[in-house]
């Protein structure tokens, strides 16, 4: 899934298995200087009807972000409700907030997300 913001931008790549949703992200702020990469299994949270909860761990900040993802006309209406764990660093998370997440259709993206959901399928800690 990608924002459709015009500078900077947002990628999560999601698996879900039932309700279980796992993953991980890409974060880059609006002047393209500082990257923000999810680890494996740094997305992780469930599915409720069409919303899901999901907490994601930063990989630049260490904090953990409490996010709801509504699926809407295939789309993720994507909001940042809370944070769960602060910043360990002082560093901001690039996490996309109040933005709108389309799927991508191309083929690194999709080769990404074989990767990701071959990660999520695996037995392991989904934190550390």
């Amino acid at each position: 899934m990608v924002s459709g913001r015009s500078c900077g931008g947002f990628r999560a790549y999601l698996s879900q298995s039932d309700s279980r949703i796992c993953g991980t992200y890409g974060g880059l702020d609006q002047r393209a200087n500082r990257l923000d990469e999810g680890e494996p299994r740094s997305i992780i949270g469930t599915v409720v009807d069409s919303t899901a909860v999901l907490a994601i761990t930063s990989g630049r900040s260490r904090g953990i972000y409490l996010v709801t993802a509504k699926l809407d006309s295939g789309a993720l209406d994507w909001n940042v409700v809370g944070e769960v764990k602060e910043s360990a660093n002082g560093e901001p998370a690039l996490i996309a907030d109040g933005d709108v997440l389309t799927k991508s259709s191309s083929a690194d993206d999709l080769s990404y997300l074989d990767e990701v959901m071959r990660d999520c399928a695996s037995e392991g800690p989904e934190h550390d």
